[in-house]
């Protein structure tokens, strides 16, 4: 039993075991809906992976359950990448067997589903093979890719680039590349062995070989994309922290910019009270207008005076319309701080003159240590009144000294002693930090009141921050106290350089392990066909081999092979036989030992001087030398050489034939040859001599015959005259058997040599021979002859006046009409003689050139039989050939050919 028979079975078992238990999973998440474990997607891969288990086997309805499974598989999958493109799923909806998938697991999933369908419709000559393991490896690379990058939950709601195509999480992207491996190893095992190396090509296994090459080389290949990813991603993700960090400490610069202008702003009310003996509102507001303070310092809620007051029951402080005003919370003290004017001058404002500043225990430390250091402070965070906006509430106050009429005494108890007040500035911590981050990036912010973030200092933020964001920090140190500004991203940047260069690593890396896989897995298949095909030529040539030593084997004919140094390698057992040695013994001598000592030189020349050029009787004919046996005896042997080379190595090749029968052969047949030419010479002798001399007495008894019969006529009786006309008649016919018997004896013995002779003069010398016998028939010739023939004159009127003679004899109802034309033909010129006459049968056609053969009595037609005999010896003598074609009751059309005179001009 062939090895992968359970190999394969093996593996469809494991996948109809997987593929089962996945069923089982998603069957359980379904009823239970165990969401938390986000099983329905296994719905999915239990039917892929049933398919498949089942694609490998020879099932009649495996095509169209992998079509229509595939198709359902990519029809999902393609809606989902389409949604993922236009922003929402397109018709179907994100629950049942079908949940919203990743766009890098779509991607996946619709690899493998196209998978199927190639399966499925593609026929194997068209690569079907080679179509599936680039799509599995496709599916492989997104698979890999996606575990190794990873994605969150958060980052695949908010996807960001192309990179967000290979992103999925880690368990799907290891499902991928395991369903995707699996597929390679199903698609191997149904690999057919290669158990005949005879095959064609197109029939050796293409596809699966090399595949744990081809799978290293994508594992790495991804791996080290990965890598890049990885580096390129945390490198980005750097400079996205350096970035926020930097715009965060802008940020921070910033708000301390702007607190340096409200302490600006309030030294230079500090001035105005040094300057003047006593400040009124009046003066007040004409200082803000010439600082443009409604402009330069909109997000000011208020700035005004604190009027220290050492009695408050004598306190004389009222508000814009004259009226007495004073706040004074429970609780005695040296001295107070109440809001003498502030500006704008709104009813929210007003609510706060006369108001102690220093009521509230939390302020008066920075009250105390403007006066003290003589500087502008700020106090801890205070809910405006200015504002009713809750987020906008929190804010802080910053005071400034005054001292009526002069400037600040440098003795610290002259200061206290000195002290007219405050100048004081309020502002909204929203205001501040909102005029602070004009033209960074989309950021949320976070203000505390202190130099640690806790929640009890938080005093103002902009949005809520995200958990997984990051947070960048920095501290700020104004007006004696210290806040903390945090800030993070409120938003994904925007695509940048840096996330082209993570796609393109990513797009490139991706692309490169697709080739690299399918370039690794063609090299791998080329490299078995090439294996395949080395074993099949290896086969091919034992075969060929084999059957060449069976053929050199089994010849009759001696093979003897030898080097240039006439050293013989090879002798078949014909060889061996013909020169009586003992097998083997012949190989390793030389062979010029084969032959007789003079016709050794032969062979040596055709190993000094090759078979290129050839001398005559070297390679081109077989060549008759005298062949020397193993125990010395010679024998007639017919030898064919020929010389090749192998490299740069040079064979000679000798087959050596025993013509010793041969030459026994033809020794007798020559000497039959002999007999026979002298037999035909006595025998031709003999037929002139006899018709020569039989025609003196013959004549004789016709002559003395016909005496009788003119003589005695009517004196005897009937019988006596029936006989004398009996013998008259027979001996007439005797004498032209014999003149015709000699006339064909004399064709050939006349002596007379070929000469170029003009045919249609030789017709009509036929013709006029005959003038009586064609007016009498009532004969029509058409001649048309314009050729000159090498041949014997007289001979030739004699073929043609035989042949017309025949035409007018076997004539039929109508007169003779006789047609004579010639054509050339290569050397030789092709004659045609046709009549009207009453035809020949099929099966005569060549007895009628046979001598003495006739086909009708010689009441009917009469004659010898032996004009078409001298006909045709007339036309071979000359070199040519003769023939008829007829038909009964068709005439008949006699052919002859004869060397035309260019042949020997």
């Amino acid at each position: 039993m062939n090895a992968r028979v359970p190999r394969a079975v093996a593996c469809r078992g494991c996948l109809i075991v997987a593929a089962a238990v996945l069923f089982a999973f998603a069957l359980a998440g379904h009823v239970l809906d165990l969401t938390a474990f986000r099983l329905r997607w296994m719905t999915l891969f239990a039917l892929f992976a049933i398919v498949l288990a089942l694609s490998q086997r020879r099932f009649g309805w495996r095509a169209a359950v992998g079509g229509v499974v595939g198709t359902a598989i990519v029809l999902l999958t393609v809606n989902q990448l389409l949604g993922f493109v236009a922003g929402r799923i397109l018709f179907v909806g994100g629950s049942g067997l079908t949940p919203p998938l990743g766009p890098g697991f779509a991607g996946g999933l619709c690899c493998l589903g196209l998978a199927l369908m190639v399966d499925a419709v593609l026929p194997p000559r068209l690569g079907r093979r080679a179509v599936i393991g680039i799509l599995a490896a496709v599916a492989i690379c997104l698979g890999a890719i996606g575990s190794l990058v990873g994605a969150t939950p958060a980052e695949m709601a908010t996807p960001s680039g192309w990179s967000q195509l290979v992103r999925m999480r880690p368990a799907s992207g290891i499902v991928l590349v395991l369903v995707g491996v699996a597929m390679m190893a199903c698609l191997r095992s149904a690999l057919p062995p290669i158990r005949d190396a005879g095959r064609s090509l197109q029939e050796q296994p293409e596809d699966g070989a090399g595949l744990a090459a081809s799978i290293v080389v994508l594992v790495v290949v991804l791996g080290a994309t990965a890598l890049a990813w990885r580096i390129a991603t945390d490198t980005d993700r750097a400079n996205q922290d350096a970035a926020i960090e930097r715009a965060v400490e802008r940020v921070g610069a910033n708000l301390g910019l702007r607190l340096r202008e409200y302490a600006d702003l309030l030294n230079g009310a500090r001035g105005l009270f040094a300057a003047s003996s006593e400040v009124s509102r009046a003066e007040w507001r004409r200082f803000a207008t010439a600082v443009d303070f409604e402009r330069r310092y909109a997000d000011v809620r208020a700035f005004g005076f604190v009027k220290r007051i050492a009695d408050r029951d004598r306190a004389d402080l009222t508000d814009p319309d004259g009226r007495p005003v004073a706040i004074w919370p429970d609780g005695e003290r040296d001295q107070y701080f109440a809001v003498a004017f502030t500006l704008p001058d709104d009813p929210r404002n007003r609510r706060v003159l006369g108001f102690d500043l220093g009521s509230v225990p939390e302020r008066r430390p920075a009250l105390e240590a403007a006066r003290d250091e003589d500087a502008a402070r700020l106090t801890p965070r205070v809910d405006l009144i200015q504002e009713d906006d809750p987020v906008r509430r929190p804010g802080f106050v910053m005071v400034v000294p005054v001292y009526l009429g002069e400037a600040a005494p440098d003795d610290l108890a002259a200061r206290t002693d000195r002290l007219a007040g405050f100048v004081y500035a309020v502002f909204s911590a929203a205001d501040l930090v909102g005029g602070a981050r004009e033209g960074e990036l989309p950021m949320n912010l976070r203000l505390y009141d202190g130099d640690a973030p806790a929640p009890a200092a938080l005093v103002y933020q902009t949005a809520p921050f995200a958990p997984t964001g990051t947070v960048k920090r920095v501290a700020i140190s104004r007006g004696g106290r210290l806040w903390t500004l945090e800030g993070q991203p409120s938003a994904a940047p925007a695509a940048g350089v840096g996330d082209r260069d993570r796609d393109r690593v990513l797009l490139v890396g991706v692309l490169a392990a697709i080739v690299l896989f399918a370039i690794t897995w063609l090299l791998a298949g080329n490299r078995a066909r090439a294996l395949a095909m080395a074993r099949s030529m290896t086969e091919e040539w034992r075969r060929s081999e084999r059957a060449l030593k069976a053929v050199t084997d089994t010849a009759k004919d001696g093979i003897v092979m030898t080097d240039a140094r006439a050293r013989i390698l090879y002798v078949n057992p014909a060889a061996e036989r013909g020169f009586r040695a003992p097998p083997g013994s012949l190989i390793g001598s030389s062979a010029l030992e084969l032959f007789a000592e003079e016709e050794r030189p032969l062979y040596e020349r055709a190993l000094r001087r090759g078979l290129h050029p050839m001398e005559p009787g070297l390679g081109d004919h077989p060549v008759e030398v005298t062949a020397r046996r193993h125990d010395g005896s010679e024998y007639p042997a017919e030898v064919t050489f020929s010389r090749w080379r192998s490299d740069e190595d040079v064979f000679i090749t000798a087959i050596i034939r025993d013509i010793s029968r041969r030459r026994l052969a033809e020794q007798e047949l020559e000497r039959r040859t002999q007999e026979l030419q002298r037999s035909n010479a006595e025998l031709e002798q003999f037929a002139y001599v006899a018709s020569h001399d039989l025609q003196e007495p013959l004549r004789m008894v016709a002559s003395y015959v016909q005496l009788l019969a003119r003589r005695y006529r009517d004196q005897l009786d009937a019988d006596a005259d029936e006989f004398i006309g009996y013998a008259v008649d027979g001996a007439t016919r005797m004498q032209r058997l014999i003149q015709d018997l000699l006339a064909y004896a004399r064709i050939g013995r006349a002596g007379k040599e070929p000469v170029p002779t003009d045919a249609a003069q030789a017709a009509r010398q036929a013709i006029s021979q005959l003038t009586d016998v064609l007016r009498e028939a009532g004969a029509r010739l058409d001649v048309d002859l314009d050729c000159r023939v090498v041949a014997v004159p007289s001979q030739l009127v004699q073929l043609f006046q035989n042949l017309i003679g025949n035409a007018v004899k076997f004539r039929g109802a109508a007169p003779p009409s006789i047609t004579i034309d010639a054509r050339r033909e290569d050397a030789m010129w092709h004659f045609r003689v046709a009549d009207n006459g009453i035809g020949i049968e099929p099966q005569h056609r060549e007895r009628v050139f046979a001598i003495f053969q006739r086909l009708h009595t010689r009441r009917e037609y009469p004659g010898t039989g032996i004009g078409l005999a001298i006909c045709r010896k007339i036309v071979e003598n000359h070199g040519g050939t003769i023939w008829v074609e007829s038909e009964p009751g068709h005439g008949a059309v006699f052919h002859f050919t004869l060397p035309g005179e260019s042949e020997h001009g």
